[in-house]
């Protein structure tokens, strides 16, 4: 049977590599959807307070929260500049300094346009991507959901790849 610690570690290593491939395709995107906006305003363009994680209280959780703090105090005494006011979790003007521990509503939004999804031939959908995020923080997804949805990720990068890299 797997331990406790086993399966918090299971479960965040899970939505770590899980947030890998959403943040490789927010990469092929960022250009388009979030450069101008954070070189702007200093600050992404989703909503503030993104980092804070609604109705995940279990031991995964209190897990994954003391790990994003080890990370946001020892960025402090780097000398960071983190912009409290808009998110713990955000180095002005550079982005993310948690990518492989953001919150599913912070790792899940993308203004993305109808335009973009269909020159891209994409279906993005910020709702599924933060409930299935979620379910997997929360341990209810059993590994054949979670390769599925990978899947549905990786396939949206080969879509955009496809139209940026035609061979």
């Amino acid at each position: 049977m797997e331990s406790r610690q086993d399966q918090i570690n299971r479960v965040i290593k899970t939505y770590s590599e899980t947030l890998d491939l959403l943040n490789e395709f927010f990469g092929l995107l960022y250009n388009e959807t979030c450069k101008s906006h954070i070189e702007e305003n200093g600050y992404g363009c989703c909503i503030g307070g993104a980092c804070i994680e609604y109705g995940i209280s279990n031991l995964v959780y209190i897990e994954f929260r003391k790990r994003r703090e080890e990370i946001a105090e020892k960025a402090i005494k780097e000398g960071k500049n983190l912009n409290d006011s808009y998110c713990e979790y955000f180095e002005s003007r550079k982005g993310c300094i948690i990518p492989r521990l953001k919150s599913p509503i912070c790792a899940s939004f993308l203004c993305i346009d109808t335009p973009t999804e269909k020159k891209y031939s994409i279906d993005y959908n910020n709702t599924i991507i933060k409930e299935t995020l979620e379910n997997i923080l929360s341990d209810t997804l059993g590994p054949k959901a979670i390769a599925q949805f990978q899947d549905y990720i990786q396939n949206i990068i080969n879509s955009v790849k496809k139209v940026k890299n035609p061979s």
